[in-house]
């Protein structure tokens, strides 16, 4: 990967998607996709339940899991979430068309925006995520 990350997939079933590397540690890593939108005064709004199960949903744990990785199409942007700071909701909020023309004052998780500094062991800076682009390094 572009941003010297490695990822695999865990050969047994377990409650994570991927093992990412970044040469210091090891991430066990959820993705789910979020193409549940609802128009409002805010800007479009994403919405994802996001839990585990099929019929009964449970909220995913910090022991489970260490980094939610939401994919919100059709725009194809990411959040980078750790378990730490996703909270104990099943339902997710995501503000992408107005974090993209810079206000991060909606959402609760718009820092994690794009923000693979999570995986990469990088600190915000002040409380709030540099914006990283797949092509930087």
């Amino acid at each position: 990967m572009e941003l010297d990350l490695l990822a695999s997939r865990p050969y047994a079933p377990c409650k994570y998607d991927f093992i990412v590397d970044n040469n210091k540690r090891l991430y066990k890593v959820q993705v789910k996709s979020i193409t549940s939108v609802r128009p409002s005064g805010a800007g479009d709004v994403y919405v994802g339940k996001i839990a585990s199960g099929r019929d009964k949903k449970k909220n995913y744990t910090p022991k489970e899991i260490d980094v939610l990785a939401i994919l919100c199409l059709p725009l194809n942007v990411w959040y980078i979430i750790p378990m730490e700071e996703a909270g104990d909701k099943m339902s997710f909020y995501f503000y992408p068309n107005r974090t993209i023309l810079g206000d991060l004052s909606t959402g609760k998780h718009e820092k994690f925006f794009n923000n693979w500094n999570v995986l990469l062991n990088r600190p915000l800076l002040n409380g709030k995520s540099k914006t990283l682009s797949l092509s930087e390094t």
